[in-house]
């Protein structure tokens, strides 16, 4: 499914390559080329330096996903804590993993979970999908909707919660990796975002929101709005009655 307007990421991050082995090869020379059509046919290989470079770039942005769960959600968990004590942060984190939970809907509903509404709608899911978009920022490939980003920030929020189940964050000694994590990555993939995918009024408006958030919008909303007031000022534009009259 192609839908413009949205920046997509491999739809499974863990594997870059593809069945045939070649698919980053393919998808980066067919890159260059709409981004320098002037100087195509390219040919970046294995073991370029643009190519360890992408690659690299790559590596970071998954490795990203999982830091910055556990950054957002350590800072929700100790602000419960710090209010209420460590025993109603912990029930908080247990409820927040729940069938039903906040760690997944934006309406949660733990006791008829299934009334709970607005799945991979959370303010987690719009962090991490705004860090996404924040790294796209300035690319002029837009294609598909996030498929690849969005399965990573599902499996890394429940990861993040997890390691604060004691109602304090306990370092996990893994790696928030394609060996520990890949399988539930397409877990996520072939199950609630392939669900938010067939509601694409439900993706829409995710995407809406997460692209909200990036600061060069925000940026540029705040001077579209100056644009705004400085245009309305000028066509609204007359001297008072009382004024004198310029003669030049």
């Amino acid at each position: 499914m192609n839908r413009k307007g949205r920046t997509a990421g491999p739809e499974n991050p863990w594997d870059l390559d593809g069945e045939t082995r070649v698919e980053f090869g393919k998808k980066l020379n067919g890159l260059l080329t709409k981004l320098h059509p002037n100087r195509a046919p390219h040919d970046v290989k294995p073991g370029d330096k643009l190519w360890r470079f992408t690659r690299q770039q790559v590596y970071d942005w998954r490795s990203n996903f999982g830091k910055l769960a556990i950054k957002v959600t350590k800072a929700e968990v100790k602000q419960r804590a710090d209010e209420h004590g460590k025993a109603y942060a912990a029930a908080w984190v247990a409820n927040t993993l729940a069938k039903g939970g906040e760690a997944t809907y934006s309406v949660p509903n733990i006791e008829e979970p299934s009334e709970a509404r607005g799945a991979l709608q959370t303010s987690y899911h719009i962090r991490l999908l705004t860090f996404h978009y924040e790294e796209a920022d300035g690319s002029i490939i837009k294609t598909s909707y996030p498929i690849g980003a969005l399965s990573l920030a599902v499996v890394a929020i429940r990861r993040a919660f997890r390691a604060c189940l004691t109602g304090v964050y306990i370092p996990i000694k893994t790696e928030f990796s394609g060996d520990e994590v890949g399988q539930q990555t397409q877990l996520a993939r072939k199950g609630t975002v392939a669900g938010l995918e067939a509601t694409p009024h439900r993706f829409d408006a995710l995407v809406s929101v997460a692209r909200s958030q990036v600061p060069s919008f925000l940026q540029a909303q705040a001077l579209r709005v100056q644009e705004t007031s400085d245009d309305a000022d000028a066509f609204a534009a007359v001297d008072p009655p009382s004024s004198p009259v310029f003669e030049h």
